[in-house]
């Protein structure tokens, strides 16, 4: 996925952003904004919830690998720029698990939202898990064969649900959940962004957009319900 090696079965550490994070194991969203209290400054996360609305700026792409603790590390590259060698630092794993390097393949991308965050900044969303690593890629694909993005337009995204992924391990079954995504809209790049770090994609803007490569979960999945129908871009103002 996204050309990072080890994804099939020079670091960057960017500027601080407040963040919006998907948890693989429930499909719940939370967001992390950085404030002061007390004279001191400390994460304020919402409660976990669903379906958020949200700019994705392709523009910003990076990938690479990513070190989740506290502080994360992130060892990431513009996407199309040569992807940095894989850190050999190791961790343990969880209890009967072997351990594993530190630095997972993973993605950031920053995102806006007046609906979702409240404000007009830029946030980054950013993920490690192959759960929600797939669809992000197959929407990269999409964005790829779009006539929008490659007049410089940037999508509008709905979370729509969740898939249910169940998958068989030595340690019994684990459950995990990939999030939905449908395009809503497309929209000029806000300044808010930054520089762009990834060009547009060199798509034919005379031709429709070609459908993604359909993502393909482990075989060990519970198939979805219906999804429900994404709602019109009048209604979805972000």
């Amino acid at each position: 996925m996204f050309g990072i090696p080890g994804t099939d079965s020079g670091g960057s550490s960017g500027e601080f952003l407040g963040r919006i994070n998907v948890d693989a194991r429930t499909g719940f969203w939370t967001i992390t904004k950085r404030i002061q209290k007390d004279g001191m400054w400390t994460n304020d996360t919402t409660p976990p919830f669903q379906s958020p609305t949200m700019l994705m700026d392709f523009g910003s792409l990076e990938v690479g690998y990513m070190k989740i603790s506290s502080p994360p590390a992130f060892m990431l590259v513009p996407m199309g720029q040569p992807i940095p060698p894989q850190p050999q630092e190791m961790q343990e794993g969880r209890p009967g698990e072997k351990p594993r390097k530190a630095f997972q393949p993973g993605f950031r991308i920053k995102v806006m939202s007046q609906k979702t965050f409240g404000d007009g900044d830029a946030y980054y969303f950013s993920a490690n898990s192959k759960t929600v690593m797939g669809p992000v890629d197959a929407l990269w694909s999409l964005f790829c064969g779009s006539p929008e993005a490659a007049a410089g337009k940037v999508p509008v995204v709905n979370v729509t649900g969740s898939e249910k992924i169940q998958i068989k391990t030595p340690q019994g079954t684990s459950t995990f959940f990939a999030p939905i995504f449908a395009i809503a809209q497309w929209v000029d790049r806000p300044a808010v962004l930054g520089d762009r770090t990834v060009p547009p994609p060199a798509a034919r803007a005379a031709q429709p957009a070609a459908a993604p490569a359909p993502y393909a979960p482990p075989a060990n999945h519970v198939p979805p319900p219906a999804a429900a129908q994404a709602a019109s871009a009048e209604a979805l103002p972000f």
